[in-house]
């Protein structure tokens, strides 16, 4: 039998700032790294929004231990040495394993905003060979219903399974309602996570990502509707 969890916690994620690649950059931590006993396995999440033209979004540096999953929301990015072109709607999962150098050699196609996650590895696993994994928008389990659109990028979710191979059992979903719409999502008690409110002037829109870890974490239903420039709310489950 199933049973309703509570909120552990709302923060008010605060409004974009400029971010390290310089003029065009906006980040905002959703999920910041300070608060890692609370948060485990997610390290920390980012909310970027870029418009850089032509300028790459940085230069090689080292990896190691954790994964980073990169989704676009909004625009679409291009790099030539790790996968091609993202668009709207894909996410790549990059797993550091036992050492990688990330040239990060990224161009911006027009306007972009995107979701970067990062994830500790367990520490069997943190030696590991490291890998790529692009997840096309044809290749994400999609489940509809009446006023609701739920996007599997990771995990399961109401029979619907995504192709990721996880090396950390994580579950990501983008909630996609109509005005007056709700959803229902099952998670397990044991998982922790949170979901975020990614902001639309007319409907909402969050992303929810959970993992094993704490078991004393709840689970939230997304009401606010903030526009895109405010803070707005993250809950962790």
């Amino acid at each position: 039998m199933s049973q309703e969890r509570g909120i552990s916690r709302v923060v008010n994620v605060p409004p974009a700032a400029p971010g390290f690649v310089g003029p065009g950059h906006l980040a905002a931590p959703v999920v910041s790294p300070e608060n890692f006993e609370m948060t485990d396995p997610f390290i920390l999440l980012m909310d970027d929004h870029l418009d850089i033209g032509n300028r790459p979004v940085g230069g090689p540096h080292p990896h190691a231990g954790f994964e980073t999953v990169t989704l676009i929301l909004d625009g679409a990015i291009f790099d030539r040495d790790e996968g091609g072109t993202l668009n709207a709607g894909e996410v790549q999962w990059m797993t550091a394993g036992n050492g990688i150098i990330h040239s990060e050699d990224v161009r911006t196609k027009g306007k972009v905003r995107l979701l970067q996650l990062w994830l500790t590895l367990p520490k069997n696993k943190r030696w590991i060979a490291p890998d790529f994994q692009t997840i096309n928008v044809n290749e994400v389990p999609v489940r509809r219903e009446k006023g609701a659109e739920i996007r599997v990028y990771s995990g399961s979710s109401a029979g619907l399974q995504s192709g990721t191979r996880n090396h950390v059992p994580v579950t990501m979903v983008e909630i996609n309602l109509e005005p007056h719409a709700s959803a229902e999502l099952d998670i397990a008690a044991s998982y922790n996570g949170f979901a975020c409110s990614i902001g639309r002037l007319t409907s909402v829109r969050a992303c929810c990502v959970w993992s094993p870890a704490n078991p004393e974490r709840g689970w939230c239903y997304m009401r606010d509707n903030p526009k895109e420039t405010q803070s707005y709310p993250m809950a962790h489950l």
